[in-house]
């Protein structure tokens, strides 16, 4: 079975939002390799608070290390806060037994928050489906795996009804003309399974993985003084491409 952490940049609101998309990105493991990979996890927070006094229970969370908006850690300045932030994104990169996909939706036109929402959750979900079933996650290449959906507390009601929906009706424009297919979501079991980020090293890698998504997109002034824009980059060998083989960085990118 493979495994898929997931955490929000940004969020799906329209009217007061300051954020001009929202973000969703997943963090893929095959289960037989989840022991050895938290296990090296901690081994690694262990080397970050060794080097940089970063308490090892504390959660790294991008936006607060970025913002400077973390009390236990307010001693630690912010280029080396910016350094652990670094250090996190070459630890998944140099890793050969993890996938990440990204979805970014554009939320202009788009008429409500909950379509936002549902758009961006549906596009990962049917993106983890296809690559599962094409074998393009690192791992066993077990026709019969499934995948089970593990994201940070969200809407967890909504995102329920999205994927027990895509279980039955899942429409799919055809690549010929107009028209759709009804192609149902087989692969991924259950429904998804709220993490807290605070008890979750894997959704803490996921959030990193989607801030520096969206600062890619769109950096703020702090990103771009720290020269940290092209952070999600350095993902390049563990970015899922072939879920969007159009762009550069494997982001599928959803306009209205």
């Amino acid at each position: 079975m493979y495994l898929m952490y997931v955490d929000e940049s940004g969020d799906p609101g329209i009217k007061y939002s300051t954020a001009g998309g929202y973000i969703l990105t997943g963090l893929v493991m095959h289960e037989i390799r989840w022991n050895t990979i938290l296990d090296e996890l901690i081994e690694f927070r262990r080397t970050i608070r060794s080097m940089y006094a970063w308490k090892a229970r504390t959660e790294i969370h991008a936006q607060e290390m970025v913002n400077g908006r973390i009390s236990t850690n307010a001693g630690i300045p912010r280029n080396e806060r910016f350094m652990i932030l670094r250090s996190s994104i070459d630890w998944l990169a140099a890793r050969s037994d993890i996938g990440i996909l990204t979805v970014v939706v554009e939320k202009f036109g788009f008429e409500s928050p909950l379509s936002v929402f549902e758009t961006a959750w549906k596009y990962l979900i049917q993106r983890f489906e296809n690559t599962l079933k094409n074998g393009n996650f690192p791992g066993p290449k077990n026709p019969d795996d499934k995948g089970l959906v593990l994201p940070d507390n969200t809407n967890g009601e909504a995102l329920r009804l999205v994927l027990r929906k895509m279980r039955h009706f899942n429409p799919i424009p055809s690549m010929y003309g107009a028209g759709s297919r009804n192609i149902p979501i087989t692969s991924i079991v259950e429904d998804p399974v709220m993490r807290d980020s605070r008890h979750s090293y894997f959704i803490q890698m996921a959030d990193v993985c989607a801030y520096f998504a969206r600062q890619a997109l769109k950096p703020n002034s702090v990103v771009k003084k720290q020269g940290a824009v092209r952070y999600y980059e350095r993902l390049g060998p563990v970015l899922v491409k072939k879920a969007a083989p159009g762009h550069p960085l494997g982001m599928v990118v959803v306009k209205k």
